[in-house]
């Protein structure tokens, strides 16, 4: 029994895929327990000969070997720091050179992150003062790997060295500066708003050489010149200066010379001690562990068995806790431990989490104590039990989520102390405890007005009683309410089912549905739905929507370097500026918003007071579009100004993301290239390069052909390329147009060029390509009553059929679907003859037909006529027999006879019904 259990699982007939140990452990373990479940699964799965025939495993290299120099100087690992705002001098970048030896670090401020600049730093910052070194280590932006660089090295005979993305640790040195000179400067410059921050740099690298360095127990500057230097901090406490009187060269020569020694020895020590730790982390293998802590287990004699338990739960099964006596949580026990504690408090954490860490120490020691009172708590690993973190809204680590009765009530807000947790669950625990009054006021149609009426800032829920959904929601709702509170922010709930015409009046289309209303005006609420995220979300509605700028220079600073910007320019707060305002509130979070009151700025810019214009990032403008477009209109409205947004602030060819996707690109048809794109200052010029390609086909584009076109990451948008069959193509360009119903795809060439685009589009106008549609393979013989169809058989099954077609759009894992399959069967097993077909269709593993658009869910059944495919009726009725059957009878477009409406001269039915 056992094999074929795990046969079941281990095997996805639908998709034709195998699961891997893990995947295939976690689906058992929803369906079923027994002994030596682990390691009973892992050899099934390593002894499947598919699996040993078809799978290639992903090794990752070994550590390069690390590179331990002798002496300093001999060894720099370069790179480079920004864009930060420009200053005043024109300076945008840092470069860093870090000496491999002493960390000690070079830093020089430029205009451009170009070749010309990196090596006049090589020269007049490294070579010019510590010599020429032996080798060189960077990665591999373009202004490090260049025709230039390479040969400036060949002719000093250095060795130029590359750090790979499979080994970090090679270059985590330059790294590391770089990622301390950003703090630094973020700290000192209030987050990088100054314009004289190059001013600072001296500064920072005086601190940063002579602050000691944990690893090699020395400063930089002490590694170097074999004494310690003063330091800022010297300056900060007034330690006195140590001057003595010059007692000879020889002596002084000798001293330096021992402490030299002594001091590179003590490093080279410690410097190879770290290396190893390194080595021997990123090589380690990782050992599975069959019986962790939280695993159900089956316990013949728990004398044996080397856990501790937790006792009476239920029959033979115990649950685990940790040697701190909190009990550890899985999916398998969460429900039942929930459901049998009065009180219990649960901690969502992640094992990497720093403040998991501090907090765990405090969590075991209340949890002894508590214990002594019969109060459990809890804790559950979220990630690995991803599902149980997100059905609870979990976003941030830790969360202690406090529940009664199986019930979620809060989230613990408290000290992160034993003391201050004990205090809490002794409260909560006690049985006269009730919640506080509910801090969300409830509206009807009676007061809705008056409770938004003149609010600056009010969140409506629109819920029903009978949504999960809703019901999950509700604790965060009533937790943000409470936190909230001292502000100036409303929480409302409506029972939409039973406040009928509020929702209607607000166009509410499900549940529950948050909108945002400012002195009774509404806006769509584009925020989280947990507690913490409501609470930020909100907090941010309260700014201003647009940052006020003072000069030309913050203005430019403040431009957003990837998208447009928004800016508004103004005389004084007239009418049109309000307009503005509104706007702003509708598209905040979408674009970056600027005004200004400031003459100089709009005579810098030639712009008349009240005028809104869109700002183009200077890294994607062509010759062919405006670097600013105008809206002057002050008599508009904040329609216009929307309106004018909407037609400006997408470029010809823009970068599509998941941040701007909902908002930016909405038009079909759309052209969508992927590839590499990278506008990290060292890979702007290769995403350029492609850019620039797709541009001029673009242009060519008229208003008769109209296409939106734009480039995406091809890691970040991995998924459409998987649902077009492209997530395996070796090419480095591809190519996707959606239109509203289909998807076309190109196929890839190896060298793209703007020739092949062009030729492709225009052959996709002339109607030479079909769509592409994601689609299982087509059975080559139909096993049992109901006829399997896919994407692929759609078109000659269904719409050239001239049958009426049943069809069930189904999804393997859904439950409403498997108990809907008995059902089904009988139906095509006593309704099936020549003139209709039962069928089902697999909406998780094919795309769903055009002809339907989109589902609301599974299982959607469709009665498509034999002779007008369009008119399709979609059933909504109890998932029975005979209801499904009288809606077939219902429907039908040929004629049935009596036999056929009963059911009782189906094709090839010789069989009794068992159902």
């Amino acid at each position: 029994m056992i094999p074929g259990i795990l046969k079941l699982f281990h095997e996805h007939l639908a998709l034709g895929i195998h699961a891997s140990f893990e995947r295939t452990l976690w689906k058992v373990r929803k369906f079923c327990i027994f002994e030596n479940m682990a390691s009973t699964i892992k050899e099934f799965v390593n002894n499947c000969d598919l699996c040993n025939r078809a799978n290639t495993k992903k090794i990752k290299p070994p550590l390069g070997k690390n590179i331990v120099p002798e002496m300093p100087f001999l060894v720099w690992a370069l790179d480079g720091a920004g864009p930060f705002p420009i200053t005043s001098s024109g300076n945008r970048y840092v470069l860093v050179g870090v000496d491999l030896f002493s960390s000690l670090v070079v830093l020089k401020c430029i205009p451009a992150m170009n070749t010309e600049n990196t090596i006049k730093f090589l020269w007049e910052n490294i070579i010019a003062y510590y010599g020429l070194p032996e080798a060189v280590l960077t990665d591999h932006g373009s202004n490090f790997d260049n025709i230039e660089i390479k040969k400036m090295f060949s002719e000093i005979n250095c060795k130029k060295i590359y750090s790979s993305p499979y080994n970090p640790q090679c270059n985590g040195a330059s790294e590391n500066k770089v990622k301390i000179l950003k703090k630094i400067l973020s700290h000192s410059c209030g987050k990088l708003t100054q314009v004289d921050w190059d001013e600072k740099i001296p500064l920072i690298m005086l601190s940063m050489n002579s602050s000691l360095n944990t690893v090699r127990k020395f400063s930089s500057f002490t590694i170097v010149h074999g004494f310690s230097g003063k330091s800022l901090a010297d300056l900060q406490f007034n330690k006195p200066t140590n001057l003595n009187y010059f007692d000879g060269y020889d002596s002084y020569v000798t001293r330096l010379i021992q402490n030299i020694c002594e001091i590179h020895q003590t490093c080279l020590n410690e410097i190879k001690i770290q290396r190893s730790k390194q080595a021997i982390q990123y090589n380690k293998d990782s050992k599975e562990t069959l019986i962790a802590s939280g695993d159900i287990v089956y316990c013949r004699d728990t004398t044996s068995v080397d856990i501790k338990v937790v006792e009476g739960v239920g029959g033979n099964f115990r649950i685990a806790v940790d040697e701190d006596e909190v009990i550890m949580l899985t999916r398998e026990t969460f429900n039942h431990v929930i459901m049998t504690r009065p009180t219990i408090l649960v901690e969502f954490y992640a094992p990497w989490c720093g403040h998991c860490k501090t907090l765990a120490p405090e969590y075991a020691k209340a949890a002894k104590e508590l214990k002594k009172l019969n109060i459990p708590l809890a804790k559950v690993d979220s990630t690995k039990e991803v599902e149980i973190a997100k059905e609870h809204m979990v976003t941030g680590f830790p969360t202690l989520t406090l529940f009664k009765g199986g019930e979620k009530v809060e989230e613990y807000n408290g000290d992160y102390s034993a003391e201050g947790i004990i205090e809490y669950m002794r409260e909560k625990a006690d049985p006269n405890w009730k919640p506080p009054k509910s801090s969300v006021l409830e509206a009807n149609t009676e007061n809705f007005d008056n409770l938004i009426k003149d609010q600056p800032l009010v969140l409506v829920e629109f819920y029903a009683t009978y949504c999960r959904h809703c019901q999950q929601l509700a604790p965060e709702y009533e937790a943000a309410a409470r936190r909230l509170k001292e502000t100036r922010v409303r929480l409302i709930k409506v029972d939409g089912v039973k406040e009928k015409a509020l929702s209607d009046a607000f166009q509410i289309k499900g549940w529950p549905t948050l909108k945002i209303f400012r002195n009774g005006r509404p806006y769509e609420y584009k925020g989280p739905r947990d507690s913490k995220g409501i609470v930020e979300y909100m907090r941010e509605q309260l700014k201003f929507p647009s940052k006020e700028v003072f000069n030309e220079l913050e203005l430019k600073n403040n431009l957003d370097r990837l998208e447009a910007t928004i800016v508004g320019f103004f005389s004084n707060k007239s009418d049109f500026f309000n307009e503005f305002t509104v706007a702003s509130n509708e598209i905040r979070g979408t674009y970056r918003i600027l005004h200004t009151f400031d003459e100089n700025t709009l005579s810098y810019y030639e712009m008349n007071p009240d005028t809104v214009a869109v700002f183009q990032p200077e890294i994607t403008h062509t010759q062919y579009e405006n670097k600013i477009y105008r809206l002057h209109k002050p008599v508009g409205t904040f329609k216009d100004i929307l309106n004018f947004v909407e037609e400006k602030g997408t470029p010809l060819v823009g970068l599509r993301s998941k941040h701007n996707i909902g908002f930016k690109y909405t038009e079909r048809p759309l052209v969508v290239v992927y590839y590499d794109v990278n506008y990290d200052y060292q890979y702007v010029k290769d995403t350029e390069f492609v850019r620039k390609k797709i541009v001029k086909v673009a242009r060519e584009f008229t208003a008769e052909h109209p296409f939106q076109f734009a480039i995406s990451n091809e890691e970040e948008f991995a998924e459409e390329l998987k649902y077009v069959g492209l997530e395996d193509a070796t090419e480095d360009v591809k190519v996707v147009v959606y239109d509203r119903q289909n998807k076309f795809r190109m196929n890839p060439v190896d060298d793209f060029e703007a020739e092949d685009l062009l030729e492709f589009l225009q052959e996709l106008i002339e109607g030479k390509h079909k769509p592409y549609y994601r689609s299982q393979s087509i059975p080559k013989v139909q096993e049992g009553p109901v006829k399997v169809i896919v994407a692929n058989s759609f078109q000659s099954e269904v719409l050239e059929s001239k049958k009426d077609v049943l069809l069930e759009i189904y999804a393997p894992w859904c439950g409403h679907c498997k108990a809907l399959e008995p059902v089904y069967k009988k139906l095509a097993l006593k309704m099936s003859n020549e003139n209709l077909i039962i069928a089902k269709y697999d909406g998780s593993a094919n795309d769903i037909p055009p002809l339907f658009g989109q589902i609301k869910g599974y299982p959607t059944i469709f009665f498509i006529p034999a002779f007008k495919k369009e008119e399709f009726v979609i059933y909504d009725g109890p998932k029975n027999y005979t209801d499904l059957k009288e809606f077939i009878n219902e429907n039908s477009s040929v004629f049935l006879t009596d036999e056929e409406r009963i059911g009782e001269n189906a094709i090839g039915d010789n069989t009794k019904d068992e159902l």
